[in-house]
């Protein structure tokens, strides 16, 4: 497990650290909560670490679901921190791994449509 998924085979005070940091990017607005677009940047941009497909919508709607603890569909910091083994899993689900990655990454993260009109070779 550690050498697939290494993310999730840490913990501690420094992986707290690295999730409240990375909460801290992706709040865009600063409201204290991941919003749905907030939140979509980070699991793409995590799938892409995990060298996974992207989340469709409806799968970032049900990761949503799945670590709001408080029901108001967004995210805190306390809860991205206590779930965030569930994000990776959930993420690690598609298992489709991207072989070709565009050279315009910042791009593609930006635009996620623009990776799906390109054909990208997929290995289930």
């Amino acid at each position: 497990m550690r050498k697939i998924m290494p993310i999730i085979s840490q913990c501690g005070e420094e992986m707290e650290w690295i999730i409240k940091k990375a909460f801290s990017d992706f709040d865009i607005d600063h409201s204290g909560y991941l919003e749905r677009g907030e939140l979509r940047l980070l699991f793409n941009l995590t799938s892409d670490r995990l060298a996974v497909e992207r989340p469709d919508d409806w799968q970032v709607d049900y990761i949503i679901s799945l670590i709001d603890n408080d029901y108001n569909s967004k995210v805190c910091v306390e809860e991205l921190v206590e779930n965030y083994r569930v994000v990776a899993q959930e993420l690690f689900k598609n298992k489709k791994v991207r072989k070709n990655r565009s050279k315009d990454f910042f791009n593609e993260v930006a635009n996620p449509d623009l990776l799906r009109e390109k054909d990208p070779v997929i290995v289930n």
